[in-house]
């Protein structure tokens, strides 16, 4: 059975790989059949990792199988959409080589079990992505970004080779932690995600959807090498910390669609290695999952909010919405609560986690109770948490019983909590509204869009200079 076993998973790591072959043999006479032979065994590859997953071939394995789920699935959706964004491309046949070359690659780097070919592919992915991001290299801009990126990705390529080269050492978890923090745009290692919106539509889908979420893949697959280490465990918290706090901040200030959502991405990356810090590697996961789906989505729907001409619609604020805000949060949090079967009964970060839910839960009614019927809008808010806490008890019933390691509530978790929480009640206080047309508030506004913008060396200052 074991053997089986074994034999199932080489078959579904290498699936892919037949796909790029067959698709490199038939794009000689035909490119776009090509394409549509890797999209066949892209979506046999995402079966049989799903078959892996639910028939629960292998236990060790069942984290591996989730994430080449989601790859694949993003995957597939993204090539799907490119065959026509990218139609009349002169360079459509590179372009879709380099894609499944770098669907291979992830596939593999979350299915092997050998840290030299996780290293491998790591750097690979990098490589491939900054090449992708080079899609028209007259572009001097664009060129920039795709240097500017494969630079500071094989420095974490460099970071996690040391961690892996010398385990023993006492530096290697820090190691570790400063190859993830580079490959998830964390502060300070953030510029590259900013300066790389020059990257075609389909691109930036696959980079903020799965490549940014390499550095979180890497802390869930090694937890074991810093989760018994205090230190390093508030160290992963406070960068998380500061990238959620400067991401949300500057995404409030952007006016660009692609600047929004590489804020956005940054910004939950930091609320993801929150997570991480904190022990909650379920949570960690879930979160990289749901938000590799909707970031992808938002990137390819992206272009028809160019054609929206609607006004965004008023909710009155009165005492029966805020009632109806009110009871929606606390319905949700007590389904999300069900659902996920959250352990409250100590003192640990799962109280953080359970904080975090609330905030997402009440903004979300807050826009949404009011437009329709109450209760309809009621039970979509309810149904929203309950989907997250059903997944979260999935993934944490999946994987092994150290799995989970919530922290205790050292002081650290909780004031970056208490901060976060305190911001948020600012933003939506009517303070606020005052504090923010005042002359330090406009001050405060200019040093955070200079400082949210990319570098300057990839941006498009002058018309002529975008040559296509």
């Amino acid at each position: 059975m074991e053997v089986n076993v074994n034999v199932y998973h080489f078959l579904t790591q290498i699936t892919p790989v037949w796909g790029l072959m067959l698709m490199l043999m038939v794009a000689i006479k035909n490119i776009k059949w090509s394409v549509n032979v890797f999209l066949g065994f892209t979506l046999v590859g995402l079966v049989m990792s799903l078959s892996g997953l639910i028939f629960d071939l292998n236990a060790d394995l069942k984290i591996s199988y989730l994430l080449s789920c989601l790859i694949l699935f993003v995957s597939l959706n993204i090539q799907k959409f490119s065959i026509r964004y990218m139609n009349g491309d002169s360079a459509f046949g590179k372009y879709f080589i380099k894609l499944a070359l770098l669907t291979v690659s992830s596939n593999a780097m979350v299915l092997t079990t050998s840290q030299s070919l996780f290293w491998l592919f790591w750097t690979l992915n990098g490589l491939i992505l900054a090449s992708l991001m080079i899609h028209k290299s007259q572009w001097q801009a664009a060129k920039t970004s795709g240097i500017f990126t494969a630079l500071t990705l094989c420095l974490g390529s460099g970071l996690l080779a040391l961690s892996f080269l010398f385990p023993q050492s006492p530096l290697a978890p820090w190691f570790l932690v400063l190859a993830a923090m580079c490959q998830s745009a964390i502060w300070p290692f953030h510029r590259w995600l900013l300066s790389s919106l020059n990257s075609p539509t389909p691109v930036s889908a696959l980079m903020h959807a799965g490549i940014v979420n390499g550095g979180g893949i890497l802390l869930v697959k090694y937890h074991q090498l810093f989760s018994q280490d205090i230190s390093v465990m508030i160290f992963i918290f406070s960068m998380g910390c500061i990238t959620a706090l400067l991401g949300g901040l500057w995404k409030l200030i952007q006016v660009d669609i692609k600047k929004m959502l590489a804020n956005s991405t940054m910004a939950q990356m930091g609320f993801m290695f929150m997570q991480c810090g904190m022990g909650l590697f379920p949570a960690a996961v879930a979160h990289l999952c749901w938000h590799g789906l909707f970031k992808a989505y938002l990137f390819l729907n992206a272009g028809s909010a160019l054609q929206s001409r609607f006004e965004a619609e008023q909710v009155d604020c009165d005492f029966k919405h805020y009632l109806g805000v009110v009871l929606s949060t606390i319905l949700a949090l007590g389904l999300f609560i069900f659902t996920s079967d959250l352990d409250l009964s100590e003192m640990n970060t799962r109280w953080i986690l359970l904080g975090m839910v609330a905030i997402t839960v009440w903004q979300l009614s807050k826009g949404l109770v009011g437009k329709n019927h109450l209760f309809l809008d009621m039970t979509l808010v309810s149904l929203f948490a309950g989907i997250y806490g059903l997944s979260l008890r999935l993934i944490e019933s999946c994987f092994h019983d150290d799995f989970a390691l919530p922290q205790a509530l050292h002081p650290v978790f909780v004031l970056g909590f208490v901060f976060l929480l305190a911001l948020w009640l600012l933003k939506n206080s009517r303070v606020f509204s005052r504090l923010k047309n005042s002359k330090c508030g406009l001050k405060a506004y200019m040093c955070a869009l200079n400082a949210s913008q990319p570098y300057t060396k990839t941006m498009t200052l002058i018309r002529q200079t975008y040559q296509i």
